[in-house]
C-alpha cells in the first residue's frame, strides 16, 4: 500500500472585501497602479517586437545590431522587474489584474460586513 498524499495547504490569507466608499479614496492610488501596469506592459510589448523584428534579420547581424538587441534585453528584464513589482502591489490589496493594456481589475466587493471566512477590514 502506497501513503496517503500530504494534502494541499489552505492559504490562512483572508480576502480583504473593499466597501465601495474604500474603493472611491483608493480611486487615485489605484490609478496610478493601474497606470503602471499598463504603461509597461505597453513597452514590453514593443520592445519585444523590435528585439524580434532584429533577431530574424536576414544575414549576419552587424556590431550595432547585436548591441541594440543586448540593449533591448536588458531593457526588457528591468521593466519586467517594474512589472512585477507594480503587480505584487496590486496583489497585496487583494485586487486581480485582468488585463494590464485595458487597465482593468477586479475589487472584492461587498455590500454586507459579515460573510463567513471573509475579513472586510
Amino acid at each position: 500500500m502506497s501513503p496517503v498524499p500530504p494534502r494541499a495547504r489552505r492559504s490562512r490569507h483572508s480576502l480583504r472585501l473593499w466597501t465601495f466608499d474604500q474603493a472611491k479614496e483608493a480611486t487615485p492610488y489605484l490609478t496610478s497602479i493601474m497606470r503602471s501596469l499598463r504603461e509597461h506592459a505597453l513597452q514590453m510589448q514593443s520592445l519585444r517586437a523590435r528585439i524580434k523584428q532584429l533577431d530574424n534579420k536576414t544575414g549576419r547581424p552587424d556590431r550595432v545590431t547585436l548591441i541594440t538587441i543586448q540593449d533591448g534585453r536588458r531593457d526588457l528584464a528591468q521593466l519586467q522587474e517594474e512589472y512585477d513589482s507594480a503587480l505584487e502591489e496590486l496583489n497585496s490589496l487583494d485586487m486581480q489584474l485582468v488585463d494590464a493594456v485595458q487597465g482593468t481589475a477586479l475589487v472584492p466587493f461587498s455590500t454586507t460586513t459579515s460573510l463567513p471566512g471573509i475579513s472586510s477590514t
